[in-house]
């Protein structure tokens, strides 16, 4: 009887574990997405400095949760939002310089 009870306990614990992994994976997900939305709102808003910032805060939990994520997204999709991540922090760059650019009146504006 003691190894039924084990047997259910163990498996409780797998179940919860799953369920637990599952909602916390939506969690993340559903906050980066969060992010990701504020971020193209401050560049559509030219508010670039408070897009770089939260960029790296996005990048910063990515990389934080990406460990969790493997458990219960799929690769592809892990892909996915890496490269995009990635390649916000490149975007928001060649967005400022864009900006730079149309408030530099007198020619081509080039970084130092």
């Amino acid at each position: 009887m003691r190894r039924v009870w084990a047997a259910v306990v163990l498996f409780a614990a797998v179940i919860l574990l799953c369920v637990s992994g599952s909602v916390y994976t939506a969690y993340a997900a559903q906050t980066l997405l969060e992010q990701t939305t504020a971020i193209r709102q401050f560049v559509y808003e030219e508010n670039y400095a408070d897009a770089q910032e939260l960029a790296e805060e996005a990048e910063r939990q990515w990389i934080f949760r990406s460990r969790i994520f493997c458990g219960y997204v799929s690769h592809a999709q892990l892909e996915t939002a890496d490269k995009e991540l990635a390649s916000l922090k490149v975007s928001l760059e060649a967005e400022q310089l864009v900006a730079a650019a149309r408030e530099y009146k007198g020619g081509i504006c080039l970084p130092a």
